[in-house]
């Protein structure tokens, strides 16, 4: 490689191929690039236009033309490796300064030699000898996310010196050389262990307490989450992914958090909890640990199957659950994100849904929070959703007021049918519970209405389930759940039903100010005219599957510009105090409406529907 001419040639870049002049010799050029930043010298090979330049290019032409008499050497030209070379020219860059006998290319030749891997407990005593702040468990889980990752090149330098926090030892030459070794040989033995099946985590150890099983619980997340995910992801927001891949991804990030929460379980439960923890010490551990091997074995036959043409860019997961809690307007692109990636996010959503005493995820606005993932659930659509939900509104009512406001009378119950399993018993569970929200239990019985008018419940079943709930129904005093159940009488058009709803006015069951009978004989006679009942539903009832997050909630008054710059001025100094006004009565014109009747204003929409809102 020592025949250098001028010539020129072509190379890659994201513009597409250019041509460019340089230096040639064989199959290499070398030209002089001054778009990168900061300028420099670019290999490429001719034949394909690849460029090798690592993290920056060459400062030097000779540096360069080194490079390239060593890849030459190393590289079989028959079957050139453009990764083996790229790794080659960015361990040349780092390189460059060093001032030994010795030439950068000749470091280069005797480190990718290698050495086989000294052994666990030679690299213990190796990592404590020069001070590094991460374990060996946590580094083989960063190596093996490295080595497989789809968005990165395993530059073991880089690497290395993100262990050291970017504060290596200062080493030069041969011992500088000797040390890298010592981690190549690692990331060879984790390499290959990629590739074998089936893939299983590195034994957890003796655990004789239960401190001893804490810290092997949090070492266990420590090798998911700073170790495997973190190779997987490095400095990127956004790798090349196919939504299965991304979804185990977002899988194995839960299981990580499923050894945080046993160690809190076994820290803060008491007697109680530490007796349930260690009843089986590592029981538990074993039934995580086969779920992570499972995922990982998994994503690695998904890499090494799944064409990387057309993949989506697709971001963090957990970076999205951050743009929806942190927005202060509508974060319509993250909530447009995250319905695209819906298979990927569902396990965070849910369990963000479930998070209530752990608090595993971290969120400033964790009403808003709840707000925008039952929403974003809703369009998902999937059925593996409802449980969790039905649980969450079954919870505490004024967690589920402080979350949900008024989409439990505007948008619940779309959600509800959206998200529907089959599972009616948990759906009659919500709307008999006398202990819930009567307007969560009121958009329960509108999603069990719908789902009775589209044949997924029965209509004899449903009539039966109507008729004793005039007996059954609770409370047995006024309250909005009764008028709910009068609707679904309405909206079905089960008139034989009609002297049980006289009935219940009778009672005292159903109050006026919530619905009157006129209202449920207008109801029931358009019921009873439609020629399509779930139409009816959808056209004149307004009950339909939730279907669209941006486009309904962008016209809610809570995220609208007024709103946002109202409340901005609120956090605002008040002002000095004005001289006292003589007082008015003010009178509230809609005192005396019900929710259910004609709104005042004259729209013609339910009142519910309209002023109230």
């Amino acid at each position: 490689m020592d025949e250098w001419s001028e010539g020129e040639f072509e190379v890659c870049s994201d513009a597409g191929k250019r041509l460019v002049r340089g230096l040639i010799s064989g199959p290499f050029g070398i030209h002089l690039d001054e778009r990168s930043e900061p300028p420099g010298w670019v290999v490429a090979v001719i034949e394909t236009g690849e460029t090798l330049v690592g993290e920056l290019p060459f400062e030097s032409v000779e540096m360069a033309k080194a490079f390239v008499a060593e890849a030459a050497s190393l590289a079989d030209m028959s079957d050139l490796d453009p990764e083996f070379l790229a790794e080659l020219a960015e361990l040349a860059d780092e390189l460059e300064e060093i001032d030994d006998e010795q030439t950068a290319g000749e470091l280069l030749a005797d480190l990718m030699q290698g050495l086989p891997y000294i052994g666990d407990d030679a690299f213990r005593a190796f990592l404590d000898r020069h001070g590094c702040p991460i374990g060996l468990d946590v580094i083989r889980m960063r190596f093996l996310g490295a080595a497989v990752s789809p968005g990165r090149k395993a530059d073991v330098y880089l690497l290395v010196e993100d262990l050291f926090d970017l504060e290596m030892p200062a080493l030069q030459g041969p011992e500088l050389v000797a040390f890298l070794q010592t981690f190549m040989g690692l990331f060879q033995e984790v390499e290959e262990a990629s590739r074998q099946a089936p893939f299983a985590l590195p034994p957890i150890g003796p655990v004789d307490s239960l401190e001893g099983l804490r810290a092997a619980l949090e070492g266990r997340a420590d090798s998911l989450l700073f170790g495997f995910l973190e190779g997987i992801w490095g400095e990127d927001d956004a790798l090349p992914l196919s939504e299965g891949q991304a979804a185990l991804l977002t899988a194995i990030e839960e299981a990580a958090r499923d050894y945080q929460d046993l160690r809190l379980a076994s820290a803060e439960g008491g007697a109680a909890g530490a007796a349930e923890v260690t009843a089986d010490p590592l029981g538990r551990v074993a039934e995580i640990d086969r779920v992570v091997e499972t995922k990982i074995a998994a994503l690695f036959e998904a890499l090494r199957s799944e064409s990387a043409a057309d993949r989506p860019l697709l971001k963090r997961a957990m970076a999205l659950v951050d743009d929806l809690d942190l927005a202060e307007a509508l974060p319509r692109e993250a909530i447009r994100a995250c319905v695209a990636r819906g298979e990927e996010m569902l396990p965070i959503f849910l369990g963000i849904l479930g998070d209530d005493r752990n608090r595993r995820y971290a969120a400033l606005q964790r009403e808003k929070l709840l707000f925008l993932v039952i929403h974003i659930l809703g369009e998902i659509g999937d059925r593996r959703a409802f449980s969790p939900v039905m649980a969450f509104l079954a919870g505490d009512p004024e967690r589920v007021e402080a979350a949900l406001g008024d989409a439990i009378t505007e948008t619940l119950a779309g959600v509800l049918i959206s998200l529907f399993d089959g599972d009616k018993a948990c759906l009659y569970r919500l709307m008999n519970d006398p202990s819930a929200d009567c307007f969560v239990r009121s958009a329960a019985f509108d999603a069990w209405t719908y789902l009775v008018a589209a044949g997924r419940i029965g209509r004899e079943e449903a009539e039966r389930y109507l008729s004793s709930g005039l007996e059954a129904l609770q409370p047995r005093e006024a309250d909005f759940v009764w008028a709910a159940w009068l609707e679904a009488i309405a909206r079905l058009g089960f008139v034989g039903l009609t002297d049980k709803v006289r009935e219940a006015f009778k009672r005292g069951l159903i109050s006026p100010g919530d619905i009157s009978f006129r209202d449920f004989e207008r109801i029931l006679e358009a019921a009873l005219q439609a020629d399509d009942s779930l139409a009816f539903l959808e056209e004149e009832e307004g009950l339909a599957p939730f279907s669209d997050t941006v486009g309904t909630l962008s016209d809610w008054y809570g995220f609208s510009e007024e709103y946002l710059r109202r409340k901005r001025e609120a956090q605002q100094p008040l002002p000095p105090p004005l001289p006292i006004e003589p007082v008015h009565t003010v009178t509230n014109p809609y005192r005396k409406v019900g929710r259910n009747d004609p709104c005042p204003c004259g729209s013609g929409k339910k009142f519910k529907k309209c002023c109230l809102r």
